[in-house]
């Protein structure tokens, strides 16, 4: 009972809580608290976190040790969790029971990780597996590679026994694979070698370095298993698995490396043997290495002893100082341009002791890369040749000078190379190509494309007969040559045979020629001329005539026979007086004394002919006088066209000219009169009718009458605007414009002082985006203006603030005024329509008006001979463009 109690009260929390012990300072309590709280939520997590690995990886084996893990961290945190509780609350029994538990668990956990530890130790570590994944490759990779190897392998342990060999061993030791396995490799060894081998591969094994021989390939003697003795090269190279070391060995049989030697040895003997014979020196530059090699011949020749040591600085100090810096850089250019052939000529000291010509060439070879690797080649004493050369060039030179100072294109041509072998300058300057031009086409086959394709198989058939010939003869010929820059020349050449076979048959062709290209142009010229002049005088769409200085008719064509009815033949026989009209006779004659006094060029006038059927016909007569190079009268040229339809036209035109205006007048004075007359009767009916409407409001009238009343007065009125309007239509076509250059912004102004009182109240805003001149009538255009931005007041949107704007554009021909606003707009459809007198896209009742303002302002602007038009978009607004030609004369209509 006593032990129970004990219990119980351990169990009960009446102990001081451990935060009196501390006198619940609160830097102290928050610090322990929130300190436990986070250890314990670390402990807690790390037990999750411990099951859900295992869950994921699902591990079967070993799961205790990873749960006892889990619970004792899990206790841990409980620990701390108590020792928060117990700040507050002497709860000790409790702690001390999961401090219990706790100890219990930690224990059991000690004694399962050191149970547990040799199997942990056995688990290869990341740098374990590696090394075995490395291994493991290596082996793979080996036993791949050493079967398709072309020379014997194999592997031998440090006791020297063979582990693993190739398929190409077996077949050289005609063993099996399983025969050669764990044996000793003295098996393949000849009897007298296998002790003095061994020795070798056991001082090799301790010091690889000190022992190239054996790495750097061995030859020594092997037996195959039926005793026969192969030479052999052995390597070797060693390598340590697992602690222990391994031999690689490869074997191949030097059999045919030998045989191969000896020839070589032969080959080199009998180079050597040729190389002295020949009189040129032979050299070898390996650049990679930088090994020159010289042949004695070429030591000889340049002032060097036999037994001299060959070296590049050798031949380069034998180059003449002058000659060396050049010579150098041009083989490094050769290099460093990929160049195949090397061709070198420079002064150079010589077995006489003297400096002299050499001529040196040799062959460079690259790597695949690009890069330069060997040069092989021949150098040559060419001092006899370079005298020579100089006598050929001087007499070459001669020749050439004269040659080339020929005014005649000379060249060679090669019956069998098809081609030129020799031009002059004259040549290439009318031609364009150089020689080496010529036998890049020649290259390409396109020689004879070089002549145009008219007259190249008369070109052929000219090389041909001056081939065959056999007489010296000169074979002229012309052609067209194609110049290098594409267009072709005209060519006058001379050829003969030049020089000969030794069979007697012609070699070459000797040739010159001139360019002819300015005498042909001049040929067709003529030709084309003379043709167009007579397509021209006959295929002429008028008269055309030529007429002697006396007036007689000297040459007409067919148009002038066509419209005057007379053949060529009775023109000829006549001249152009005995055909005039008696009553133009004086004009033209007149006309015809200013040209021959040199007064006028030409002269043009309306006349009247008569034709051949007796009638007379109207006629427009161009005459111009032509003059010889002393600048005298030769005879006139006559363009005579025909103007009676033109003249019948136009008699026409000014017979219904009259006639309309007339009726214009007519028209002018009844709309005048008519507005006028009929606005007294509308006055009266106005007057009337506000009297009599005044009076009878007076007494007790219904209102019916009263609004019968109001709208006969409203109707009148009404009325007499709209034949005030209508007047003034019909005064604006009889307006006569003073037209000048006017300021549109200032305009724009002048409308806008004339219109303050409606653009005040309705707070209309005007933009003008121009100070532009343009050429008008200011009143015309003025009106225009304020009738366009009174309709935009009277149209305008009553929740919007009106504004207009007023903007201008240049264009080639004319300018244009565009007046803009934010209004109602309209359907565009009615675009031209609202342009017509009394149209009008609302009612009466709708809006005021008469629908003559646009009407108006069309009338102003086809005075300017202008154009106006209009878009818009309902709900957005409307646009009128005025379009008015820069600069016009008066305008009277």
């Amino acid at each position: 009972m006593q032990q129970d109690g004990t219990l119980s009260r351990l169990l009960s929390g009446e102990y001081m809580p451990h935060g009196m012990c501390y006198g619940w300072e609160p830097s102290i309590l928050w610090t322990s608290i929130i300190s436990d709280l986070l250890i314990a939520a670390s402990y807690f997590s790390i037990p999750f976190a411990i099951l859900w690995f295992i869950k994921k990886k699902n591990i079967r084996s070993n799961r205790s040790i990873y749960v006892l893990f889990a619970l004792f961290i899990f206790l841990c945190g409980l620990s701390h969790i108590f020792g928060i509780i117990t700040i507050f609350k002497g709860l000790y029994g409790y702690q001390a029971l999961v401090k219990f538990a706790t100890a219990i668990v930690s224990f059991l956990t000690a004694i399962v990780v050191f149970y547990k530890l040799p199997l942990a130790m056995s688990i290869p570590s990341p740098a374990e597996l590696e090394d075995v994944k490395k291994l493991a490759d290596e082996r793979r990779i080996y036993q791949s590679l050493s079967e398709f190897s072309p020379i014997g392998l194999m592997l031998v342990d440090k006791k020297f026994n063979i582990r693993l060999v190739n398929e190409k061993l077996c077949n050289l030791f005609e063993y099996s694979e399983s025969e050669l396995i764990s044996q000793p490799v003295n098996i393949l060894l000849d009897a007298d070698l296998r002790e003095i081998h061994v020795n070798f591969m056991r001082r090799y094994i301790h010091n690889p370095t000190d022992h190239y021989p054996m790495n750097m390939g061995r030859l020594v003697h092997g037996v195959t298993r039926s005793g026969k003795k192969i030479p052999l090269e052995i390597n070797l190279s060693t390598r340590k698995f697992s602690g222990e070391i391994h031999i690689y060995v490869s074997i191949e049989d030097v059999t045919d490396k030998q045989q191969t030697h000896e020839r070589l040895h032969q080959a080199l003997a009998r180079l050597e043997r040729i190389t002295d014979a020949t009189e040129d020196g032979l050299w070898e530059w390996n650049i990679v290495k930088d090994d020159v090699w010289q042949s004695r011949q070429l030591l000889r020749k340049i002032g060097q002893s036999e037994d001299a040591a060959p070296n590049f600085k050798l031949w380069e100090q034998h180059i003449h100082p002058e000659h060396r810096d050049k010579t150098i850089k041009k083989i490094w250019q050769a290099l460093d341009e990929k160049q195949n052939n090397l061709r070198l000529e420079y002064l150079g000291m010589s077995d006489s002791g003297e400096y002299e010509w050499f001529r040196s060439r040799g062959k460079v070879m690259y790597s695949e890369q690009g890069q330069p690797l060997l040069v092989a080649g021949s150098l040559m004493n060419i001092q006899d040749l370079k005298h020579k050369e100089v006598e050929l060039l001087n007499k070459t030179n001669y020749l050439e000078k004269v040659l080339n100072r020929s005014i005649n294109g000379l060249y060679v041509y090669n019956f069998e190379l098809k081609n030129n072998t020799y031009i002059n300058d004259e040549y290439v300057r009318i031609t364009g190509y150089t020689l080496e031009d010529l036998k890049n086409i020649m290259d390409r086959n396109e020689f004879f494309d070089l002549f145009h394709p008219q007259e190249v198989d008369d070109v052929i058939n000219h090389i041909n007969s001056v081939m065959n010939s056999r007489d010296g003869n000169i074979y002229p010929m012309q052609y067209r040559f194609k110049h290098k820059d594409g267009h072709w020349i005209w060519c006058m050449s001379h050829d003969s045979v030049f020089s000969i076979n030794s069979d007697g048959s012609a070699k070459e062709m000797l040739g010159t020629f001139i360019d002819i290209s300015a005498i042909k142009e001049s040929e067709i010229l003529q030709n084309k001329l003379s043709k167009d002049f007579q397509n021209t005088f006959e295929l002429a769409a008028v008269g055309v005539a030529h007429v002697s200085l006396t007036g007689q008719w000297i040459k007409v064509n067919e148009k002038v026979c066509e419209f005057l009815g007379y053949s060529k033949e009775e023109f000829l026989n006549s001249n152009f007086q005995s055909i005039t009209y008696p009553e133009d006779l004086d004009i033209d004659l007149e006309s015809v004394a200013r040209l021959l006094g040199g007064v006028d060029d030409n002269y043009s006038l309306e006349k009247r002919f008569i034709h051949k059927s007796g009638k007379v016909i109207w006629a427009m007569l161009t005459v111009s006088l032509v003059r010889n190079e002393n600048g005298e009268p030769e005879y006139f040229i006559s363009v005579i066209e025909d103007i009676q339809k033109r003249k019948m036209i136009e008699n026409e035109r000014e017979k219904l000219n009259e006639d309309l205006k007339r009726s214009n007048e007519q028209l002018s004075r009844f709309a005048y009169s008519a507005s006028h007359d009929m606005q007294e009767p509308l006055r009266k009916i106005t007057s009337f009718s506000t009297s009599l409407l005044a009076r009878l409001n007076k007494a007790d009238l219904d209102e019916k009458s009263k609004f019968e009343l109001q709208r006969i007065s409203h109707s009148a009125k009404r009325m007499k605007d709209m034949i005030e309007r209508l007047l003034e239509l019909s005064r604006s076509a009889q307006t006569k414009l003073n037209c000048q250059q006017v300021n549109l912004k200032t305009l724009v102004e002048e409308v806008e002082d004339q219109l303050t009182v409606i653009l005040a109240e309705s707070n209309t805003k005007i933009i003008v985006n121009t100070t532009a001149d343009i050429y008008c009538d200011r009143t015309a255009l003025g009106a225009v203006l304020q009738n366009l931005i009174k309709n935009a007041v009277k149209y305008s949107q009553p929740e919007r603030t009106p504004i207009i704007e007023v903007d201008y554009q240049a264009h080639d021909d004319h300018c244009s005024i565009i007046v803009k606003d934010n209004g109602m707009g309209f359907d565009n459809r009615f675009q031209n329509d609202i342009f017509e007198p009394f149209r009008r896209l609302v009612t009466q009742k709708e809006m005021d008006g008469s629908g003559m303002g646009l009407a108006i302002c069309k009338q102003l602007i086809e005075l300017h001979s202008g154009t106006i038009s209009a878009h818009a978009q309902v709900g957005i607004g409307a646009s009128f463009t005025i379009d008015l030609p820069y600069m016009q004369g008066k305008h009277d209509k």
